[in-house]
Parts: structure tokens; sequence; C-alpha cells
């Protein structure tokens, strides 16, 4: 495992690892990390840890139910943005649709309902749109933790629906600019770098990407995110500041109803 990170995030990793192997036993076919942690920029103040799971069967509602409470006790060692993981099967992969079918998801986003019992554990006809950009990234850049290579367990993702995936968490992005101003600015950065350059970077390569091809405006902007990402502290965000960027960015990327209007 060729994996940089602190000595807790490493541990906590591991028993990841442990419980995943304990709950699906000989059904998991491989646990892999993406994102920030899998592309050597994790920040423990301003990254979550990203992984997906892969079994060769189908999860049960108490499955699904003890799976949710392992994931809840390792959410308290985690950074502050927390976990991110999803489960999905071989079948789910190798007859790829999209929104891609899954069998448990966790985040911080869903804390809540899975402390306060408002988790459906018997459905299974659960689909999210972003696994496809998860998915192609996991491909790229993703490091498997444990089990089979992920070359061999995660297809290529065709194009057009990384694409639709990138462009949906856009466009949410632009909508609401303010609530998370680093995650915002970056990833429209690494989204345009995609659609412009066929990229795929982390949230810091697609800000210093687009530093290259920015105007002046939007590199101050840039340049705030990246040195806030880094760990430093400019001065507070300008709100007005941040929706002009949005407006600008929207004219790199091709989305319908842009700033949630028309």
């Amino acid at each position: 495992m060729n994996l940089q990170a602190p000595p807790h995030v490493t541990q906590l990793l591991n028993d990841i690892v442990a419980e995943m192997r304990h709950l699906l036993g000989t059904y998991l076919v491989g646990v892999y990390v993406h994102g920030s942690l899998a592309m050597g920029c994790f920040n423990p103040e301003l990254s979550d840890i990203d992984f997906l799971a892969v079994t060769d069967s189908t999860l049960g509602p108490e499955q699904r139910k003890a799976l949710a409470s392992v994931m809840i006790k390792l959410a308290e060692r985690a950074p502050a943005k927390g976990l991110e993981m999803s489960v999905l099967t071989t079948e789910a992969l190798t007859s790829f649709r999209h929104p891609t079918p899954y069998e448990f998801h966790f985040s911080n986003s869903w804390l809540e309902c899975y402390l306060h019992d408002q988790i459906d554990f018997t459905d299974d006809d659960k689909v999210d749109a972003d696994l496809a950009a998860h998915l192609t990234i996991t491909r790229a850049r993703g490091i498997t933790l444990y089990g089979q290579p992920i070359e061999v367990v995660v297809p290529d993702i065709p194009i057009r629906y990384y694409t639709e995936s990138i462009l949906g968490d856009a466009k949410s992005i632009l909508a609401d600019m303010s609530s998370d101003p680093v995650y915002s600015v970056l990833n429209l950065c690494r989204v345009w770098a995609y659609l412009e350059d066929g990229q795929i970077t982390s949230k810091r390569e697609g800000g210093e990407w687009a530093l290259q091809h920015a105007t002046p405006f939007q590199k101050g902007v840039i340049e705030h995110a990246l040195a806030e990402y880094s760990g430093r502290q400019p001065a507070p965000w300008d709100t007005d500041a941040l929706s002009r960027f949005g407006h600008k960015m929207a004219d790199h990327l091709p989305i319908v109803g842009k700033r949630g209007g028309k």
C-alpha cells in the first residue's frame, strides 16, 4: 500500500479494513481509497477519508445495520469532515449503469440519520450519480487497501457518465458557493481542468492548473482557496467575490440552468 498518511489515519484505515473483513467475510472483494488521501494532498482539517468497498454479494438489512454501527464508531476517530464510503457489488460494476446502484453509504451528511434511526435498511433500490465520478477517480488514482487490484475490479467508466457526474456536482456548488468556499472554488477548478484538458486532478491540483488559465480576479480567489487548503489562514471570505467567481466559472462549464436559474 503506497499511501502517505498521518499515523493515526493509517491506523484508522487498517481498522476499517479489519471491520470490513469481519462483517463481509469471504464476500469482500476489496477496499479502495480515493480522493485526497490517494492523491497526496490530504489535510486533516479540511479533508474527509474517501473509500469504496466491493463485495461479491448484496447486503441484507442486518448486515447494513451492523455496518452502520461500525461506521458510526469509526467516524468518531476520523477527521472533522469524517468518512465517506459506499459499498458496491461486483455485479453493479460489471453491469455498470448510471446512476449506479449501491448497497450501503455513509458520510457526515448521513450521520444524523443513522444516529436517529432514519435509514431504511431494507431498501434495495438505492442509486447514486456521484459514484461515476468516485469510480473514475478510483480507477485513475486510487489505492488498494485490501483485496484484488483496482484495475481488476473497477471498470473504465464511460466518459459521458463521469462528465455528467462532475457537472452535477458543479451545478450544486454554483447554487451555494459560500457554505464551503474552499471546497467550492477548488472543485470547480478541477471540473474545469477535466473539461478543458482531460485531467483527473485532486482539488489542490485542479486549483494549481486553474491558476495557469484564470483571469487575474479568478487567480486571487483560487490563491485564497489554495492557501486555506494548505493550512494557512488568509483573510475571511468575501461572499460577493465568491458569487462573482461562481458566475465567471460557470462560463467554463456546459451546465443547463447553471446558476439554479433557467
